[in-house]
């Protein structure tokens, strides 16, 4: 009889705690865009902030390279950093990746295969694409947003790590009018004998003065040499840029490997390029 009495009890309490009603959650928009630029079809994953119509006149945005990694924490950083004042409003686009289309677009030149791995030979066929990424990120997502919602971006940020950090850089070198803030995590810089490293060692201005912001970082161990190659550029950047104090700032993560640098070079990054906007 005890056992019958605890057997009802028991189904009874389940039934309450798991018969609520659940619905999604949902944490932003998805939008499919058939790109000229890239003469594909691309998804972009699209959040607005809170209270969007009021704010909208101060709006800013942040794009994430291999935005399906990231764009879970970067949207719930934002909502917080909103609140606490650290962050403008901002609409947080997420460009989601495959292994193909980071080695496709995120490469500013076309490399042939220095791996040694002949099953990497059709990924570097495909490499060079930059230019057309970067007038799909400009005009369709960027431009096209803007006519959207009716209101132009305040400040432009965008997110990128590894590949990723390498399009970035891509970006404030190659493209440099379509951001004014940049997050670089971990970033591939020994792209086609480390030409931007070279660029700015060599041949980038003394005594420049840079408007816009960038943030780079490393992670710890470092067999690839990722930390050196950041931190060379690093050296170039603040010895040439009357006023990198300001505008360029290194962070290398002791506890984070190159894999795992991103999530804290994304809220580091944030706290900088928005410091006193």
């Amino acid at each position: 009889m005890k056992k019958t009495i605890i057997l009802f009890l028991t189904t009874f309490i389940f039934s309450i705690n798991y018969s609520q009603e659940t619905s999604s959650l949902n944490f932003g928009d998805k939008m499919n865009i058939n790109s000229r630029y890239l003469g594909e079809e691309s998804e972009i994953w699209v959040k607005l902030p809170e209270d969007f119509e009021k704010l909208k006149d101060n709006c800013s945005i942040l794009v994430l390279l291999d935005g399906d990694e990231y764009f879970g924490i970067a949207t719930n950083v934002q909502n917080l950093y909103q609140w606490e004042e650290k962050m403008p409003p901002t609409i947080i686009v997420a460009i989601p990746s495959t292994v193909e289309s980071r080695w496709k677009f995120y490469t500013p030149t076309n490399s042939k295969n220095f791996t040694g791995r002949k099953d990497n030979d059709e990924l570097f066929k495909s490499t060079g694409n930059f230019s057309k990424f970067a007038d799909f990120v400009e005009n369709d997502i960027i431009k096209s947003l803007e006519t959207r919602y009716s209101l132009k971006f305040k400040n432009k940020t965008i997110f990128g790590h590894s590949l990723g950090g390498l399009a970035v850089i891509s970006f404030y070198n190659i493209r440099p009018e379509i951001f004014e803030s940049y997050i670089c995590a971990s970033p591939s810089l020994l792209w086609n004998d480390f030409m931007f490293n070279k660029y700015y060692k060599n041949d980038y201005s003394l005594n420049s003065i840079e408007k816009r912001k960038i943030f780079l970082s490393s992670g710890n161990p470092d067999s690839n040499g990722y930390k050196q190659n950041v931190e060379d550029l690093v050296g170039s950047l603040t010895s040439k840029i009357i006023n990198s104090e300001q505008t360029v700032k290194y962070m290398h993560y002791i506890t984070e490997d190159h894999g795992s640098s991103g999530i804290r070079s994304l809220i580091d990054g944030l706290e900088f390029v928005y410091k006193g906007k």
